[in-house]
């Protein structure tokens, strides 16, 4: 608004012209503009919560940003016609069911006194620690030795598509050992073997008691398909004669290892 001078000596308002027309209709169709781009905006990030709240809960999101790394388990078998298996490391522990002698067993975890095992498909429970044993002491026994005689430290590494194995096997045996033979089995999520490899050490000489032997192994193209690496003992001898009957007889009810 403008006042004028009429001619008369009043002043009168006048309104300016609207000559903007043109800036008013280009601001209104920038708005609109980032209107739709806020709304648009906001719909995706609303999207991608909740796409980002479903695979976390399912696990996929881990999945995605994680390699699975498989855990090691030993094998071990039923030292009896059947044992019992608890729910927790105790008697008192609710009963859960059974395994039989014929059962293939992988041991995850032990306390004093119990050790966890997970057998079939995706069943596992506590059992006595007298109740199961490997093949490392069946062979300690044969061999008159401290049982477990050798033990196998596993350590895991991932590279791409491929599981990098680097493992020890111990002589905690009072007497050297030699022709170490152990296999390394790779088992999916159902404890299926997708792969093995069978290992030889202290072929050319003899293991010292407290000594250590390196291998490696390499699971080629096996991640994210591999859920458990097991290991079983399955060969060694003693530098000690094998015992005769007269001289173990507890030790001569075990079949002598096929070399």
């Amino acid at each position: 608004m403008a006042n004028v001078d009429n001619g008369k000596g009043e002043k009168v308002s006048r309104q300016a012209p609207l000559n903007q027309d043109y800036d008013i209709d280009a601001d209104i169709k920038r708005l609109k503009r980032s209107s739709y781009v806020l709304i648009i905006l906001l719909v995706v990030l609303v999207v991608a919560f909740f796409i980002l709240m479903i695979l976390s809960l399912s696990g996929s999101f881990e999945s995605w940003n994680t390699t699975n790394v498989p855990a090691i388990v030993k094998v071990v078998k039923p030292s009896k016609e059947t044992v019992t298996v608890y729910r927790e490391p105790g008697m008192e522990a609710g009963v859960i069911g059974q395994v039989l002698i014929s059962d293939r067993l992988y041991e995850v975890k032990r306390v004093p006194g119990f050790v966890r095992v997970e057998w079939g498909n995706n069943r596992s429970g506590w059992v006595e620690a007298s109740s199961v044993k490997s093949k490392a002491e069946d062979l300690s026994t044969f061999w008159n030795l401290t049982a477990p005689a050798l033990d196998v430290v596993l350590k895991i590494e991932i590279y791409q598509q491929d599981i990098l194995i680097a493992g020890q096997v111990l002589n905690k045996a009072e007497r050297p050992i030699r022709n170490v033979s152990l296999t390394i089995y790779f088992l999916d999520a159902k404890r299926q073997a997708i792969g093995t490899e069978l290992v030889n050490v202290a072929t050319q000489g003899e293991m010292a008691p407290g000594a250590s032997v390196p291998f490696n192994v390499v699971g080629k193209g096996l991640v994210n398909r591999c859920s458990y690496v097991a290991w079983e003992l399955m060969d060694f001898e003693s530098t000690h004669a094998a015992p005769t009957t007269a001289e173990a007889p507890a030790a001569a009810a075990t079949p002598a290892p096929h070399h």
